[in-house]
């Protein structure tokens, strides 16, 4: 009987299930399970008699996984991790195809599994920001994460409305965002110019479910970087009002794919994955992809598509 680890967020989502129910079921399926909160200090102390971990929870617990694993670059054990998105966003989730099968299904699917490398990408000339997973930017996109404050995370229910709330005030910001001026080297050609939104993506999604890189595949060791100036304005704002209306909508703005990148921007709002990155100067940044760094259990049918 295999042994597991789960580091949970008891807090992720609509909280569809409890410690206990969700113990029991992992259980169900023939797995020993041992209980970690990601809300409890100890949560980093991971059990090296685990055969694999379980992160339960939404991107931003998947995020503070990786991040242990990553920042030990494990000299004591190497752990495959098995995910659960339980979250609200899940795009990392849905980019392993993921939010689409059942929890039940997943977890099934652990016993004859594929084992998948996933990329993260080594950020380097930030302080204390050392790689991200979904994607790192300037723009648009932390402006709205600085807009979405505690007091409107409570006035909000479900997942859903959660959502909707944050497209709306992407919306508005998107209308009303100055371009800010930015030098970008991808594969060593210039794309520098000013720009409401750069963002350059590991994963397909971000934020609320805004599939820009719908082709991204998060082992491939390839990065797409989508850039909007000016003129693509009225072609976001359009593509986030038929978000908002419940249409899907393909993003309308292809995404230049490239390995090595260089950029630095002039202004304030940048962010690598859930967390604001503020800096009042000019901050050059080179990413670099980190191929297959960590391993992922994904259905056999699921590893084919990513």
């Amino acid at each position: 009987m295999k042994l597991a680890q789960l580091i949970h967020n008891p807090n992720a989502g609509a909280e569809t299930y409890t410690p206990q129910t969700l113990v029991a079921l992992i259980e169900s399926f023939g797995f020993k399970c041992i209980y970690t909160s990601s809300k409890k200090k100890n949560w980093k102390k991971f059990d090296t008699s685990a055969d694999f971990l379980i992160i339960g929870g939404g991107d931003g617990t998947v995020k503070k996984v990786a991040d242990v694993l990553l920042s030990r670059r494990i000299l004591d054990k190497q752990y495959k991790v098995a995910l659960l998105p339980l979250g609200t966003a899940n795009n990392i989730g849905k980019t392993l195809k993921l939010s689409q099968l059942s929890t039940e299904k997943i977890i099934q699917s652990w016993k004859k599994p594929a084992i998948v490398p996933i990329d993260a990408v080594q950020l380097s000339g930030l302080l204390n920001k050392e790689f991200f997973l979904e994607a790192f930017g300037f723009g648009i996109f932390p402006h709205l994460m600085n807009s979405i404050t505690e007091k409107h995370k409570k006035a909000v229910g479900t997942p859903e409305e959660e959502l909707q709330m944050a497209l709306e005030m992407l919306l508005e910001i998107v209308e009303n965002y100055k371009p800010k001026e930015s030098r970008i080297f991808i594969d060593g050609k210039d794309y520098s110019g000013e720009y409401l939104m750069a963002e350059v993506m590991n994963i397909q999604s971000m934020g609320p479910n805004l599939v820009l890189n719908p082709k991204g595949l998060p082992g491939d060791g390839i990065l797409e970087t989508v850039l909007i100036a000016e003129k693509d304005r009225k072609k976001l704002v359009r593509y986030i009002k038929s978000l908002i209306k419940g249409k899907e909508t393909p993003f309308p703005i292809k995404a230049i794919r490239g390995r090595q990148i260089t950029m630095s921007w002039l202004g304030a709002d940048a962010h690598a994955d859930d967390e604001v990155i503020e800096y009042t100067k000019e901050q050059e940044v080179t990413l670099d992809v980190r191929n297959g760094i960590l391993q992922f259990i994904l259905p056999k049918r699921q590893s084919r598509k990513s």
